[in-house]
């Protein structure tokens, strides 16, 4: 069933439902992401029929909607990448010789030569990511040998770390993500948060649940740094929590950093009440810059300074995720 779905930029955009009981995810999404047309927001099994089984269409597209992006601040950021990737691998006297050096090498490569504007940087909406590449390419002669860490580079730029989940491009996934909280209801009742970290999606939601808020990440650090919730807790997502009966999980792009993602994924469910929601917001790994036009992600090299990226290999596809809830 082919809907319109609301988008904030274009008014409306096109989203579709499978309601089939024999459709294939996979070939769906395969079939969506290798043409020129996409459609922004997909739904399976959520079909709502009246006697004569005509589609009620206002509650089968309940919680589709689609965001645009500002194109042109992405196709600058993606122009710099470039221009950042080149210098690095013209760095011939500098080999990699460590993983973290040789997975941000072998994505500079990919990333190389697209060029989409004239390089600059566009400091009014995103500082941190232009930062990050600039320290990037200027000690890529320690990162390369001496296997000079993310964490050891943002202790050199006091407070980038959180600039770099806030702003822009970053910030947006937090901000899409609260969007779909609210705009499907799930806020009411008992949230835990994965990966809260530096509070991005926390600050926007803790005085919209109306239950417990459970705000979780593997560094104590953070979570005592930003007090959002009074219930604020380490967890690894690569055990099994100790919560249950929850209404909803959300985790805004920490769960690719799961060894196991397939695994990670399990423990969450099981923490959940039945009818329960986990809602991941993750980027991806490739990027539509006009239509018919893959491309890697603008900073797949950049952030590959960070465990969690260049140890696991960074964002997936929608078709990857699925697999993992299968």
């Amino acid at each position: 069933i082919v809907h319109s779905i609301s988008n904030n930029v274009l008014g409306e955009d096109v989203g579709i439902s499978i309601n089939t009981e024999d459709y294939d995810i996979e070939q769906i999404l395969a079939s969506s992401e290798d043409s020129s047309f996409l459609y922004s927001g997909i739904s399976f099994g959520n079909g709502v029929f009246t006697s004569t089984r005509k589609p009620m269409r206002t509650q089968t597209k309940r919680g589709l909607f689609s965001v645009n992006d500002n194109k042109r601040q992405y196709q600058q950021l993606l122009s710099y990448a470039s221009h950042a990737a080149q210098k690095i691998l013209m760095r011939t006297d500098y080999v990699p010789s460590n993983r973290m050096s040789k997975f941000i090498h072998s994505e500079a490569k990919k990333i190389a030569g697209i060029v989409t504007l004239n390089q600059k940087r566009d400091f009014f909406e995103a500082k941190a990511v232009y930062h990050l590449m600039d320290l990037i390419v200027d000690q890529w002669p320690e990162i390369s040998i001496s296997g000079l860490s993310g964490i050891q580079l943002m202790k050199q730029r006091k407070g980038l770390w959180q600039e770099l989940m806030t702003e822009w491009p970053m910030g947006q996934y937090a901000n899409f993500a609260v969007d779909f909280l609210k705009l499907n209801s799930l806020l009411d009742g008992n949230v835990l948060e994965v990966g809260a970290g530096v509070g991005n999606a926390s600050r926007l939601i803790y005085q919209d649940i109306s239950g417990l808020y459970i705000r979780t990440d593997q560094s104590q650090f953070l979570l005592d740094k930003y007090q959002y919730s009074a219930n604020q807790e380490p967890y690894d997502f690569n055990s099994p929590g100790k919560w249950s009966d929850l209404d909803t999980i959300f985790s805004v792009n920490a769960l690719h950093c799961a060894a196991d993602k397939k695994a990670s994924v399990f423990h969450l469910f099981n923490m959940l009440k039945q009818g329960g929601y986990l809602v991941l917001a993750e980027g991806s790994p490739i990027t539509r810059t006009l239509p018919g036009q893959r491309v890697p992600w603008a900073l797949n090299f950049a952030f590959g300074l960070f465990e969690g990226w260049y140890d696991v290999g960074g964002f997936l596809s929608r078709s990857e995720w699925l697999n993992y809830f299968k």
